[in-house]
Formats: C-alpha cells, structure tokens, sequence
C-alpha cells in the first residue's frame, strides 16, 4: 500500500509539473511571436500587473531591433531544467546565438521575472549537455 502511494504521490508531483512547464512554454512562445515581429507593447503586457507602470516601458522596440542585430530571431527553445531558485530555464535558440534564457511566471501566466540571457555555472553547464 505504500509503494502505491509514494508511486500515486511521484505521479501528482511529476503530472503538476508537466501542466507547470506547459504553462512555462506558452508564455514563452508568445514572447518569441512577440520579439521576432518587434512587438513591444505586447511582449509588456506578458509582464504582471505588479510591475505596475513601469511595465509599460520594460521593452522598446529599438531594443529590441538591437537585439535581432545581435542575436538574430528567435527559432525556437527547449526546456532545460528548475533554477535552485525557481525560475525555469530554456534553451533560447537564434539564428546568431545559442543562450539561456530564465523566467517566473504567476498564477495567471503572467512574467513575474524574465532574464533574456542569463548565466551562471549551473547554467552554463546545462548549456553544454542540451
């Protein structure tokens, strides 16, 4: 009877996670819609309401222009793996560049944190095994 439920709680636990990563997957597939046509103002409005005002302006398109220059469009991502401190990590690929980007969504897929390229040893090291 135990063995059936630690196999029952493993389940709950690994099931959470996958819905938890789905939900991780479809905000990023649309900041990668949203950054590949320079769309600013709809890659802000990904961003929580606790941003307040200030969301409005955390991505302009000049920067974000700026950024095809140098990393290209995104093609696509692949999850990677849980920070020791929650955010989840993909595996951003460009047409220039191969790098990590990190995030935290809320209860309502909203962006709670977003790193568009992040790095650390932890990081990097998944970046060699994906």
């Amino acid at each position: 009877m135990k063995k059936i439920l630690a196999l029952l709680f493993c389940f709950y636990i690994f099931n959470g996670q996958a819905q938890k990563q789905a939900d991780y997957e479809k905000v990023l597939g649309k900041f990668m819609m949203y950054y590949n046509a320079v769309q600013a103002d709809s890659i802000c409005e990904q961003f929580s309401d606790t941003w307040g005002k200030q969301k409005k302006t955390l991505w302009k398109n000049e920067e974000i222009k700026d950024l095809h220059k140098e990393y290209g469009e995104m093609r696509s991502y692949k999850f990677m793996a849980i920070e020791p401190g929650g955010a989840m990590l993909f595996k951003g690929e460009f047409t220039k560049s191969k790098h990590c980007i990190g995030m935290v969504i809320d209860k309502k897929n909203k962006l709670k944190t977003f790193r568009f390229k992040t790095t650390s040893d932890f990081i990097d090291s998944l970046l060699l095994v994906h």
